[in-house]
């Protein structure tokens, strides 16, 4: 992870951002731009935050977020490959509730369709 933070760092310093400016406009907290620029990724929960920081950072920066991600798993592969078997089931879930909760409104809005097209109807109907 080192060559990937370095090259965050000298494109920051090639723009003259401060951390600081780029922890108000990214909202990424300065402590974790220092991690990536020194090539420390011990302080990230998990490996997802670390790639979304990764991203949002280097588009600030006007790099392309593919190639650095890239960078990153050339030099640090295990950050893509330990991903918990249980959070393909708890996405699958989660996925699961949604479609239901979505089937749920589809349903009422084709009553509420078929309700008002009976009614206009039945207005039709009275005014001839």
């Amino acid at each position: 992870m080192k060559i990937t933070g370095q090259i965050l760092k000298e494109a920051r310093l090639h723009y003259k951002y401060d951390l600081k400016d780029i922890s108000s406009s990214t909202k990424i907290q300065v402590k974790y731009l220092e991690a990536i620029e020194n090539g420390d990724s011990a302080i990230f929960n998990h490996s997802t935050f670390l790639k979304n920081f990764l991203i949002i950072y280097s588009e600030f920066l006007k790099l392309d977020s593919k190639k650095i991600l890239k960078q990153l798993e050339k030099e640090s592969p295990k950050l893509f490959t330990n991903i918990p078997n249980h959070a393909h089931s708890e996405t699958q879930e989660i996925q699961k509730v949604f479609y239901k909760k979505n089937t749920h409104l589809i349903i009422i809005f084709v009553l509420l369709l078929i309700v008002a097209l009976v009614w206009q109807l039945k207005v039709l109907v009275n005014n001839y």
